[in-house]
């Protein structure tokens, strides 16, 4: 038994010492396995606005701009003279909900470091439009017949129709640079004009807002109410049946008129022509409408033109009446009076008569 142990014991040297002498042979076989090169120049291509998701290509090789707008490459330190010709948009990104990420260029940078290059972007965001008047009602966009904004920038910008009823889509923010580097701005925009019946009823850039900030807006458009008083022109009691109101773009509206007068509720600011529909001369007063007031509108009904007339003829009959007894008296009072005697003249020579004529001789006596 003990001889067995032995020889195992003996064949495991063997086989240990073996091995020892045949394993640094295989290692000095094995040829060195060359490393590659780890050195590489790091280049950041910077989204401005920020855009989330863009893919951008730096000769073949592609990079997706982070949260932070980033999009980080590196190239080996051999690839010198890196311009902004090189890089492409693959796909485009998202500067966020509700906007329209439109890229336009890339820039380079002034950067002591690794080389920096700016994507720039010009954000647009949706803006819906609400109206409503001076007393706070809402204004149908139906009632509206155009409505033109204008950027900060001298964009204008006019939506007519059923576009009002959509959001529009705005210029919201551009990228200037202040030496060398890339500042966002903010782009606001102002009201000029709201036309409704042909008149313009808000103030010129008077109402401003940042597309940027919001996602609606609400227009403040100038509407006043009226008081119409009718009464007759010479008699002054109530007349006519209705107002009739003639707008800047020539249409016409009615009002009713009861107890005299008729209540305009929302006119929309401008310059109006106004008359009294009922008997008489069809005559326009001009009214302009820029605040609530009360107006007295008169009808010259054909009753004040028979009143007229009869006292026009009554006057002209009268003076006819009065000439005529004037001529009258005229005429017939120089012939009444005859030719006036000088009372200082003596008729000497001519005789007096006395007596009596009979049988056609005259008798009598001759008085010297």
């Amino acid at each position: 038994m003990k001889r067995v142990v032995k020889l195992v014991l003996l064949w495991v040297v063997c086989v240990i010492a073996t091995a020892g002498v045949a394993a640094p042979n295989i290692v000095r076989a094995m040829p060195a396995t060359p490393q590659a090169p780890t050195d590489t120049i790091a280049v950041q291509l910077v989204t401005v606005p920020v855009v989330v998701g863009a893919t951008f290509s730096l000769d073949g090789i592609q990079q997706i701009t982070g949260a932070d707008g980033i999009a980080n490459f590196s190239v080996p330190p051999d690839a010198t003279g890196i311009t902004p010709g090189r890089f492409a948009l693959v796909t485009n990104g998202s500067h966020g909900p509700g906007t329209n990420a439109e890229f336009l260029k890339i820039r380079a940078g002034k950067s002591s470091g690794p080389p920096v290059f700016y994507a720039l972007y010009l954000i647009s965001n949706d803006v819906s439009f609400q109206f409503h008047n001076t007393v706070g009602d809402d204004v149908p966009s139906e009632q509206i017949a155009s409505m033109t904004i204008k950027s900060s920038i001298g964009e204008d910008v006019t939506v007519a129709g059923a576009n009002l009823n959509k959001p529009v889509h705005l210029t919201s923010q551009r990228v200037v640079f202040f030496s060398g580097v890339p500042v966002v701005k903010d782009i606001y925009y102002s009201v000029q004009e709201v036309m409704i019946s042909g008149t313009n009823t808000v103030n010129r850039s008077q109402q401003k807002f940042f597309p940027s900030q919001i996602t609606s807006y609400q227009v403040a458009t100038q509407f006043f109410r009226l008081t119409i008083h009718t009464s007759d022109s010479l008699f002054g009691f109530s007349t006519g049946s209705a107002v009739l109101v003639r707008t800047p773009d020539k249409q016409e509206l009615s009002y009713p008129i009861h107890d005299g007068q008729a209540i305009l509720p929302a006119l929309p600011r401008g310059d109006y022509e106004m008359r009294i529909q009922g008997l008489g001369l069809k005559t326009w007063r001009p009214i302009s409408a820029s605040r609530d007031q009360t107006v007295d509108l008169e009808l010259l009904s054909y009753l004040d033109g028979a009143f007229v007339m009869a006292v026009l003829l009554l006057i002209a009959g009268i003076g006819i009446v009065l000439g005529r007894r004037r001529l009258r008296k005229r005429r017939f009072g120089g012939d009444r009076q005859g030719p006036s005697a000088d009372p200082g003249t003596t008729q000497q020579n001519e005789p007096i008569l006395t007596g009596s004529v009979r049988g056609g001789t005259a008798m009598g006596r001759t008085t010297e």
